[in-house]
């Protein structure tokens, strides 16, 4: 063999190392995903191969997942990741960044938010089959169901319960970014509860319950909620 030719094909065999090698972790950054929401504790393993720990999109957190680089979509000015969880309810689809935004295709995972929604009990968001994008803080499109389940106990809830609505885009309001939304509502005294997610990890929720008895009606005014024609209302707001 030349020494031409050898050096040629040692060039080519670095070329395709550093693809096969290329560390996620550097190719999040070169996409600017931490500026669109997608971080983690810990990032480990190649593009074809990769973790990231306690993973997160928009501040919602996802927990562990297997990660992998879906070629193709690089085509498109983006970095599409194909992600799998590990928890008892594992997250499963598509998530995106791009310069300019990021978002989720086919995605369902379930959310813990626990006791986010207090004073209403501790709380799992599921989403089934959803994806959204955004532009900036510009929502462009939204789909799928959301699922709230909302466990047994505390002292403005007698039972557990489900709720369930289709996500949508949720415009922001004085000068805040739009958000990833959604009207839940379920055979229960919960009669409503919209809630949404904005892409600094804020939430905003407004909680309608029907007051079954004058007991209930008096522990929800003392947790804070206000009777209207509604039924008894309250607006949460927190951040993850």
């Amino acid at each position: 063999m030349s020494k031409r030719r050898a050096l040629l094909f040692c060039a080519i065999g670095f070329v395709l190392a550093a693809i096969v090698f290329f560390p996620l972790s550097v190719a999040l950054d070169l996409a600017g995903a931490g500026a669109v929401g997608i971080s983690g504790r810990h990032v480990r393993g190649t593009i074809w191969n990769g973790r990231i720990d306690a993973a997160q999109i928009g501040g919602v957190p996802l927990g562990d997942l297997d990660v992998r680089l879906m070629p193709m979509s690089l085509l498109r000015g983006r970095m599409q990741l194909d992600v799998a969880g590990h928890s008892s309810a594992p997250t499963n689809g598509r998530v995106w960044a791009s310069p300019t935004g990021f978002g989720a295709d086919a995605l369902t995972a379930t959310l813990p938010v626990g006791p986010a929604l207090s004073p209403l009990p501790s709380a799992n968001v599921s989403l089934v089959n959803a994806a959204f994008a955004f532009e900036g803080e510009d929502c462009r499109s939204a789909s799928g169901q959301v699922r709230l389940t909302l466990d047994r106990g505390g002292p403005v809830w007698p039972g557990g319960s489900v709720l369930m609505g289709p996500a949508r885009c949720v415009p922001g309001v004085r000068g805040a970014p739009d958000g990833v939304g959604a009207t839940l509502r379920g055979a229960s005294a919960l009669d409503s509860l919209t809630l949404s997610i904005r892409p600094d990890g804020r939430y905003s929720a407004l909680a309608a319950i029907r007051a079954t008895s004058p007991m209930l009606g008096m522990a929800l005014t003392l947790a804070g909620f206000r009777e209207t024609q509604a039924g008894y209302v309250r607006q949460i707001e927190g951040q993850f």
